[in-house]
């Protein structure tokens, strides 16, 4: 078990290191992150990625493309390990990969990004102390 500490606040996670080179090769393939082989490699790390700080559950789909493999795939669902592994191991694609179409509709439609109450307060904390002293 390792602890990582970001900014006062302690994660503890389950992660082995990647030991070689050859071992981050197979995690990631030209652009893309092979959850399958993340998985296997670096037990705990995919579900930590998985995990939404602000509520602690997983993030979720947010997005209706992927509804028709069943409603694990909702987008208010949670995203799990068994959802992007084994069967559905390609199913999360890099953004480039994705269709033109798609990549506008993910734009216009989700263009805002969620950032916790917490690291606003931070920030602003360190800009006040770089600006004024305190």
């Amino acid at each position: 078990m390792t602890a990582l500490t970001t900014e006062g606040h302690d994660l503890e996670t389950n992660v082995l290191p990647l030991a070689t080179l050859a071992d981050a090769r197979a995690v990631i393939h030209d652009i893309d992150v092979n959850e399958e082989a993340l998985a296997a490699r670096a037990a705990g790390l995919l579900a930590d990625l998985l995990l939404d700080r602000s509520t602690a559950g997983n993030i979720i789909w947010a997005t209706d493309h992927y509804e028709h493999l069943g409603g694990e795939y909702a987008p208010s669902r949670e995203i799990t390990v068994e959802s992007v592994t084994g069967e559905y191991r390609l199913l999360i694609q890099p953004r480039v990969e994705k269709s033109k179409a798609q990549q506008w509709d993910r734009t216009k439609g989700r263009a805002e990004v969620f950032t916790p109450s917490w690291l606003c307060n931070e920030q602003n904390n360190r800009v006040d102390e770089a600006w004024f002293g305190r």
